[in-house]
Parts: structure tokens; sequence; C-alpha cells
């Protein structure tokens, strides 16, 4: 699931880059960065379902039948960063700016339009519904209680959203290595043990 993830924003990338415009040049390296800043908090993630489930393989945290929220909630919380990053919120909205409300052009996808651009609005759409199923997979023994998780979640994003400022993107590699990077190591150390 991540990979499909991971190689969406590589195709995104590769798209804002294969244009002459700066702006695209400058939105696709903005979201190398975004993605240089999360991919180690999902690596975690991964090795953390796997010490908990003994298995890669999303069945087996199935099987279980205690939620992962009770074995892994700095791990979520470190989730609800990227999730932040991924829908392109404040602080974090730095790659796309049709996002970024400050800002007259869109970055990465600038010079798209027409079927491309919806192409891209729909993977961004399947994106934001991958994230929503990590989320309520959370909390996997009941399928309420996982929805209920996943809009708490999404409701926390937003209020991130409107409360924080933009900031820089060197700013959100900087916050994204040490505090939800530190919450899913000791989360991934807690369930070392």
């Amino acid at each position: 699931i991540l990979f499909v993830q991971a190689f969406s924003v590589i195709c995104l990338v590769l798209g804002g880059m294969s244009v002459r415009s700066p702006y695209s040049w400058i939105g696709s390296h903005r979201k190398i960065i975004q993605m240089l800043s999360y991919e180690p908090t999902l690596i975690l993630l991964i090795l953390a379902v796997y010490l908990q489930n003994n298995s890669f393989l999303g069945a087996k945290v199935l099987e279980n039948d205690i939620p992962l929220i009770y074995s892994m909630p700095l791990m979520f919380i470190s989730l609800l960063f990227v999730i932040a990053i991924e829908f392109e919120k404040s602080p974090f909205d730095t790659a796309s700016s049709h996002h970024a409300h400050q800002e007259i052009v869109k970055g990465t996808a600038l010079e798209f339009s027409g079927p491309l651009l919806g192409m891209i609005e729909l993977a961004h759409t399947y994106e934001m519904a991958i994230f929503f199923s990590l989320m309520a997979a959370f909390w996997h023994t009941s399928l309420i209680m996982g929805i209920v998780l996943a809009l708490v979640g999404f409701i926390i994003v937003l209020v991130m959203d409107n409360v924080c400022a933009r900031l820089t993107s060197w700013w959100m590699v900087r916050f994204m290595w040490t505090i939800p990077l530190t919450l899913s190591l000791a989360n991934l150390i807690w369930l070392w043990r």
C-alpha cells in the first residue's frame, strides 16, 4: 500500500520536472523534500506492524483481537503528521500551492490541465482513501470505531491546518526528523521489548 503511495508521488515529481516551468520545478523539489521528511516515519510504521504481528501482511493485523492503537499510540500520532504532509495542510503545504493560499502559482501541477490534471486530483483522492484506511486500521476490531478514529485524526489535521502558519521546507524536515521520528522510535523500542 505504501509503495503505491510513494510511486504516485514519484510520478507527480517526474511530471512536474518534465516541463520547462521554473515554478513546477520548485514544486517538484519541494515534493521531494516532503518525501524525504516523512518516508522514515512510514518505514518505522511498517517495522512496528511487523514487530506487533510477526508479518508484513495486512491480513495478520486483522487477525489480532487487540486494536493497534493500544500498542502503537505514538506511531498513530506520527502518522497524523505524515497525513498532514500528504494532504498538503499547514504548516506542511510547501509543494503544491493550490493548498497554500499565499501563492499565485500551483507548484508541481502548474502545467497540467484537462484530463491529466483530473488524473492527478483522482490520485490525490485515492491517496486520501489510503491514509484514511491506515488510520482506521489502527482500530481494526470494530469498523465503526475505526471510522471514528479516522475522523478524529482528520479533525486533528484540520485543526492543525487552521492553527499553524506555513513554514519552510527545511523546517519541515527538521521537525519530522525530530518529533515524529522520535515518537516512532520510542514506540518501536516499546514494541521490541
